[in-house]
């Protein structure tokens, strides 16, 4: 799996969307799902811990390709 995440670039993105989607599902009440649908700016001013999370990942994609 290690080796398929590695060399497909569609792979790991799929992977980084559902780690997102668990995170709003699981972090997230429904109203703030609801007003983040309404007004996707809201998510800037208060999902800190989305917004590092998200950094993080993306920050691996980049080291993992720059492996390649």
């Amino acid at each position: 799996m290690i080796k398929l995440f590695k060399e497909s670039i569609l792979f790991r993105i799929t992977i980084y969307l559902i780690i997102i989607l668990g995170f709003a599902y699981f972090n997230l009440s429904t109203y703030e799902i609801y007003m983040l649908s309404r007004n996707p700016m809201i998510f800037l001013r208060v999902n800190w811990f989305e917004i590092v999370t998200i950094i993080l990942l993306f920050a691996i994609f980049y080291k993992v390709s720059a492996k390649k």
